[in-house]
């Protein structure tokens, strides 16, 4: 029974080269490319990218969002919701799954305002089904 020592080839880095390309919303696309010198001289190159943001992007990233949207329906009324997930949302209103809209196709967004907080969003919701929040749709959305 022998102990076999790791094998280590020392590698000498030759050249490294990091750029950045701003991206929409704070972030950031990191590319780096590494080329180390092997003892037989054999190069090699190692590649990566990352993604990096800001701080404050960053926590906005991990947020969760939820959307308050309002639809504009064939019968000319509106119709007010709130969702997590507003894409599917937007094809359950479509295929007539949502049983408030099912007789009102076709539908179309007239709206969507987004919050980083649930219960700002449903509040803002039942705010938008008032009185005074109808006559605010109908006097600053239509």
């Amino acid at each position: 029974h022998s102990v076999h020592k790791p094998f280590v080839v020392r590698l000498r880095r030759t050249q490294s080269t990091i750029t950045r390309r701003k991206l929409p919303g704070d972030l950031f696309l990191f590319h780096f490319a590494i080329a180390f010198k092997h003892p037989l001289q054999i190069h090699r190159v190692f590649q990566f990218q990352r993604f990096c943001c800001t701080p404050k992007a960053y926590r906005l990233l991990l947020m969760e969002t939820w959307v308050v949207y309002i639809l504009n329906c064939s019968d000319r009324k509106i119709y007010t919701g709130c969702t997590h997930d507003f894409g599917q949302r937007l094809i359950r209103h479509q295929a007539g799954h949502v049983a408030a809209t099912r007789e009102r196709l076709p539908v179309s967004v007239l709206l969507t305002i987004t919050f980083h907080d649930k219960y700002k969003a449903f509040n803002f919701e039942n705010y938008l089904k008032s009185g005074s929040g109808r006559a605010f749709c109908n006097k600053h959305f239509r």
